[in-house]
């Protein structure tokens, strides 16, 4: 998320316009969002309107998982990453 909002090209932007466009599933945790606020508050300012947009186009697709599984994932990965490995397992859950 940091990166589309970041540069109008490259990798990142393709993957969000991919799924904007509905070319692709995009799931994304608030976690992450506010993670991505933070980061671009501090170092990148002007592109906030942009990660307006983009959380505005991801917004349907917010998976925030349990904080019990954050907290068995971070036995696994780096505390730091267990948020959004987590978020990953939650929404390729089938139902």
């Amino acid at each position: 998320v940091i990166a589309a909002a970041i540069s109008s090209t490259g990798s990142a932007r393709d993957l969000i316009n991919r799924g904007t466009n509905g070319t692709i599933d995009l799931v994304v945790s608030s976690f992450a969002l506010a993670e991505s606020q933070r980061n671009i508050a501090r170092k990148a300012p002007r592109a906030l309107p942009v990660l307006q947009l983009i959380r505005g186009s991801l917004q349907r697709r917010v998976v925030d998982p349990p904080a019990q599984l954050v907290a068995t994932v971070a036995q696994t990965v780096a505390p730091k990453d267990a948020p959004i490995v987590a978020t990953a397992l939650t929404a390729n859950r089938p139902g």
